[in-house]
């Protein structure tokens, strides 16, 4: 029979351990049995088997070798506790064997947008970590979601991904933006030829939301023309992007009236359906909450948003309905940027930061003489001959 147990805690016992008196391999070690992560088959009892020490760029690796029947998902939410007892940065990797990194320095309080690396492709920079910088891939995975209190980078981040992908890809690029702060954050970047359109309130967003449903439908029937299934096999190079800032926003609850919970329950179906089938078709969707519920982030999307961003959050289940696991609630109060990006594993990252300042010299010349605020239609997408 084989048992592995992972009982509750003091942490503080485990933090308060002097660490001048015992090297990091051994505090590590003690972890592990405090936490008693361990595995009882029969009479034996089975622990984590040191492999190798490792040095690197400012950190040092420990690499152990898993008892059978030990998950490393538990070992990697305890990291908490071992950065408490090291007093130093840790993050903890699994790849047939556990990896534990433990850093000299924490991570910048500050990482300029001027230094991020220019890279190919529909790649955006999430942010930097203690090892390399983090990039998202649009056209592997089409959406994302961004939770974070107000103050805390949410903003600057859709800001940073709006300048990356503009510069570096100018007459490829579109955007709708739904911005239900009163288009207080997003009504300045209006001019900008890339951007279709932004809508302010509600209703605004419900007609947005009704055109970009009428283009889904005709690049769907493009597509059935051609026999594409999928838009990276395509000659189309246009990706259109869609930023709801402030979902919450578009919730309908029981103080609304008939009309008014139509009206939202229609801008969720649509955002959906962008969730569920539009990005083969070359629509990215980034959803954006300050305080993600279950009812303000629509099943379709967070099952479909394979790339999840968190900043700070108030609380532990805020932060498993934001990256389905806690982590965004301990992050510190006292740095704006500090965020956890979850893909098939979780990773902490310094984001850039831009000012609108910044922002605006950089895009400034793509200002048009005149907003235009008529219909969209994605003319842009479609000048390839089709046939």
């Amino acid at each position: 029979m084989i048992e592995w147990l992972i009982p509750p805690i003091a942490i503080g016992a485990v933090a308060l351990m002097p660490t001048s008196r015992m090297n990091e391999r051994k505090i590590i070690e003690s972890c592990f049995h405090r936490l008693e992560l361990l595995v009882k088959e029969d009479d034996k009892v089975y622990v984590p088997t040191f492999k190798e020490k490792k040095k690197g760029d400012g950190y040092t690796c420990y690499v152990y070798k898993l008892p059978r029947g030990l998950h490393s998902e538990e070992i990697i939410n305890d990291a908490i506790i071992i950065e408490e007892a090291l007093k130093k940065p840790v993050e903890i990797e699994y790849n047939y064997f556990l990896h534990i990194y433990v850093y000299d320095k924490d991570l910048p309080k500050m990482f300029p947008y001027k230094d991020v690396p220019d890279v190919k492709g529909w790649r955006i920079p999430v942010g930097k970590t203690h090892r390399d910088i983090i990039y998202h891939d649009y056209d592997k995975t089409p959406h994302m979601t961004i939770a974070g209190t107000t103050r805390f980078g949410k903003t600057v981040m859709l800001k940073n991904i709006m300048t990356y992908l503009i510069e570096h890809h100018p007459e490829e690029v579109s955007f709708y933006i739904i911005d239900l702060k009163g288009g207080l954050e997003f009504e300045r970047y209006r001019k900008l030829q890339q951007v279709n359109d932004i809508a302010t309130n509600q209703e605004e967003a419900a007609i947005m939301l009704n055109t970009i449903h009428d283009n889904i439908k005709e690049r769907e029937a493009i597509f059935r023309k051609n026999l594409w299934s999928n838009i990276i096999d395509t000659p189309i190079k246009n990706r259109t992007f869609i930023i709801v800032d402030e979902a919450a926003q578009l919730t309908p609850d029981s103080s609304m009236s008939k009309e008014e919970k139509e009206l939202l329950e229609g801008c969720q179906r649509v955002l959906s359906e962008v969730a569920r089938v539009a990005g083969a078709l070359g629509y990215r969707l980034i959803y954006c909450t300050q305080y993600p519920t279950a009812d303000c982030m629509p099943r379709q999307v967070k099952m479909n948003a394979d790339g999840k961003i968190s900043f700070r959050l108030p609380a532990g289940y805020a932060s498993k309905v934001a990256i389905d696991e806690t982590g965004a609630e301990k992050l510190p109060s006292n740095i704006p940027g500090r965020g956890l990006y979850k893909t098939h594993e979780l990773k902490k990252f310094q984001s850039p930061y831009i000012s609108d300042k910044e922002m605006m010299e950089r895009l400034g010349g793509f200002m048009r003489v005149a907003p235009n605020r008529e219909k969209k239609t994605e003319t842009r997408s479609y000048t390839i001959d089709l046939g």
